[in-house]
């Protein structure tokens, strides 16, 4: 994406057609390219691969370009990235959306935030004491 943004070839869609990047990938090239990168990453993650078919899949059966959205938004959720600013990058309209259904409690989260309430707390209660 960062190429195809360098290039500036086209500024309305991100996924254009090899021949002409003035029009938007239609669904047939999609299909095609998404399945093409599905086939890269499972022969990446470890597929079994028998003469170029793959006979031992890596990857869920139900993996779908949309999931990658969730796992991104998680990943801004871990990193730290704030609400807000994972909804612009979302694209979403409100920030409820990305509240609600696009962010997961994920442990290592919890356990992060967990930690910093304690410090704060700790240099608050420091503070109080050296004053």
């Amino acid at each position: 994406m960062r190429e195809h943004k360098a290039k500036n070839l086209n500024k309305q869609y991100v996924f254009v057609k090899c021949k002409n990047p003035n029009l938007p990938m239609d669904e047939n090239a999609f299909y095609h390219a998404w399945h093409n990168f599905c086939r890269e990453m499972d022969i990446y993650n470890g597929a079994t691969v028998y003469r170029n078919q793959i006979t031992k899949s890596t990857l869920a059966e139900d993996l779908e370009p949309y999931l990658l959205r969730h796992t991104f938004c998680t990943d801004c959720q871990v990193a730290g990235v704030p609400l807000n600013v994972a909804k612009e990058l979302m694209g979403h309209s409100d920030i409820s959306v990305t509240a609600k259904i696009y962010t997961h409690m994920v442990d290592e989260v919890f356990e992060q935030n967990r930690k910093r309430l304690a410090e704060y707390a700790n240099q608050k209660q420091q503070k109080a004491v050296n004053e």
